[in-house]
């Protein structure tokens, strides 16, 4: 099963700091243990920055990161990721919905979304996807935020 959660604001919307402050992590090579209030322990993967940024990854360069072999876990089949994006087109590349679409395309459960910045856009009221709306998320500390995602999701 390939389950996903989203970070979805624009620029200076702290989805990086959220990151950090929901996994402990500044690597985004690092794969961490996250336990599930029901008592499941995920091994998430996490991108720090969201995707459009920096080194600008498409959607489909997001997919073969994600299905590539390099997980860890006793089982290569279970994937947990945790990715930022931006809400609008950023360094050439699509806006969140063009990649929310193609992880459902690639058979990605999308687990929650948490709507940072704003309140949620249209396109992700009417999908159908479990979200959050943290439209203050620049004007509270980032652990503020961090624990009404993590509680959100569903993570201890």
């Amino acid at each position: 099963m390939k389950s996903i959660w989203l970070l979805v604001g624009n620029t200076e919307t702290r989805k990086s700091s959220i990151v950090r402050c929901l996994l402990g992590v500044d690597n985004p090579a690092t794969e961490v243990e996250v336990q599930s209030i029901t008592g499941m322990v995920l091994h998430m993967r996490a991108f720090i920055s969201a995707v459009q940024e920096k080194k600008a990854v498409s959607p489909e360069e997001l997919l073969r990161d994600l299905n590539d072999s390099h997980w860890k876990g006793q089982f290569k089949s279970m994937r947990n990721a945790l990715v930022p994006l931006r809400y609008d087109p950023d360094s050439g590349q699509p806006a969140a919905e063009c990649y929310v679409q193609a992880l459902l395309n690639d058979g990605w459960t999308i687990k929650g979304i948490a709507s940072l910045g704003e309140k949620a856009r249209d396109w992700l009221k009417n999908s159908g996807l479990p979200y959050i709306e943290v439209p203050n998320s620049t004007s509270v500390p980032s652990n503020v935020v961090a624990a009404q995602v993590r509680a959100a999701f569903g993570w201890l």
